[in-house]
């Protein structure tokens, strides 16, 4: 779903509670999502959003079975530029959603988790880590989620913990 060229999409006030759409759902440039709430959406195989072009306010996306993934990305890699993306009003609640979390560029105060199921990185506490000394030679999922998420340009991310243990989630 992406806006006409010089246009906005604005979705407000809406609830797709189990919906079915025959592909990925994408939500790209210039679409505002207010107080949406998304239920065992059924989308195909992810929820795709670009972080970097859609403003998310009071959005809820939650399911057991539906939507499989949820992946918020900014819209092209930007090593060295700015991939972190701080809008004032940005919330969203994945806190009742069970399938595959991948959010990228967006401050991950302002999203509400489940600490059970989805860990929040800020890529500096990192910085001057001594992998070695830890027992991490080479490349380990967290260093690589880190360096993805630098490779964005981005400093934060969530990801679900069922695939930083190489699990499937339960659904």
């Amino acid at each position: 779903m992406d806006a006409p060229l010089g246009g906005e999409i604005k979705l407000k006030n809406i609830t797709f509670n189990s919906c079915r759409t025959k592909y990925t759902f994408r939500i790209g440039q210039y679409t505002v999502l207010e107080n949406v709430k998304f239920t065992e959406f059924n989308c195909g195989d992810a929820m795709r959003i670009c972080s970097d072009h859609a403003l998310l306010k009071g959005v809820v996306i939650e399911g057991r079975k539906y939507p499989k993934a949820l992946f918020i990305r900014p819209s092209i890699s930007t090593e060295g530029g700015n991939g972190q993306f701080s809008y004032p009003d940005y919330s969203l609640d994945i806190s009742n959603f069970y399938g595959e979390v991948d959010i990228v560029g967006v401050n991950t105060d302002n999203v509400k988790i489940d600490p059970d199921r989805h860990v929040k990185f800020k890529v500096d506490r990192f910085d001057g880590v001594d992998w070695e000394a830890l027992g991490i030679i080479g490349f380990s999922l967290i260093k690589i989620i880190l360096r993805r998420t630098n490779n964005y340009g981005a400093k934060e991310c969530i990801v679900d913990i069922a695939s930083l243990e190489g699990n499937t989630p339960n659904i």
